[in-house]
């Protein structure tokens, strides 16, 4: 009787079971593990122009900083190397950064993990002296985010020390 009880009750309620056993698998997926920070790695290119092949540029050393191109300015390469912005409104210098290390196994230089969704990066190369930047976006659950500078050394008559890069980094020379 008991046995016969508990079938009719499913054969009742099985749409009510179906949601008890939704929910608890609902609730199972959602408690994963969420990854919240990023290391992020920029591969410092340059094309050479008498051979046309890219190589590696080991002549750079890149910052990031919790800020973005919107509210801080990178003024001048000076500040740019030695890891300073400027606030575009208070017009206040800061050097809160984090430096960049190179890692010869891979050619890029690799920041440390950062749990900031938005950071200002600036690349410096200082054998040209010349500088990128750019804003960096990360993303919950992103491991390893891969970016690229290919920069490509030509010479203008009226303008020695010209550069042209990729988008989206932005160049300044001196």
């Amino acid at each position: 009787m008991i046995c016969y009880m508990r079938i009719n009750f499913i054969k009742k309620n099985h749409f009510f079971i179906f949601i008890v056993l939704f929910v608890a698998f609902f609730v199972n997926v959602s408690c994963a593990d969420v990854l919240e920070t990023t290391v992020i790695l920029i591969e410092p290119l340059e094309i050479v122009p008498e051979l046309g092949d890219t190589t590696v540029n080991t002549n750079t050393i890149a910052y990031l900083f919790k800020a973005d191109t919107l509210s801080h300015a990178i003024e001048s390469y000076e500040d740019a190397v030695n890891g300073v912005i400027t606030n575009k409104l208070t017009l206040v210098k800061e050097n809160y950064f984090e430096e960049a290390v190179y890692d010869e196994k891979i050619n890029s230089l690799q920041f440390n993990e950062t749990m900031d969704r938005l950071v200002l990066g600036v690349v410096c190369d200082t054998a040209t002296k010349v500088y990128y930047y750019r804003n960096i976006e990360t993303d919950i659950n992103l491991e390893d985010l891969y970016l690229r500078l290919i920069v490509k050394q030509y010479v203008f008559a009226d303008k020695p020390d010209t550069t042209d890069i990729n988008l989206p980094w932005k160049g300044r020379n001196l």
